[in-house]
């Protein structure tokens, strides 16, 4: 997260996250963003945390035009949500749940940069590791 001068990075994942400084500086200065309603997001999200299991709570996120759906299962049963989005394109991935809606409550638009997601809005930015 970047506040002011100040960024701090969080990551539960085993291996050491990359090079954070490398990454923003790395990113095109324009580029296609999938922009969101925050309050859909979150209200979707909640839905999906109880099917979000295990350590990483891994849930699958597929990116088209206009939509992001999520998908997650458990022993209990499979959900599916869907939101509207703007621009977006074609991207599939799977993500922590929590990691994620800790970023997408936050920040309004989002785009995947190589094996992580690139959150930001109003000058605070947030990266955040895929899972394989």
């Amino acid at each position: 997260f970047l506040f002011k001068n100040h960024k701090a990075f969080a990551s539960r994942v085993r291996e050491p996250f990359p090079n954070c400084e490398r990454y923003f500086n790395s990113l095109p200065k324009h580029g296609t963003y999938c922009t969101f309603e925050k309050s859909a997001m979150s209200s979707a999200l909640k839905r999906m945390q109880p099917f979000c299991e295990g350590p990483q709570k891994r849930m699958d996120v597929k990116v088209e035009e206009r939509r992001i759906i999520f998908q997650s299962q458990n022993r209990n049963g499979e959900a599916e949500e869907e939101i509207e989005c703007e621009h977006g394109g074609d991207w599939s991935f799977s993500v922590s749940h929590d990691f994620f809606e800790s970023c997408a409550t936050r920040m309004g638009k989002f785009r995947y940069h190589g094996d992580l997601l690139y959150f930001e809005e109003g000058g605070l930015e947030c990266l955040l590791k895929i899972l394989n």
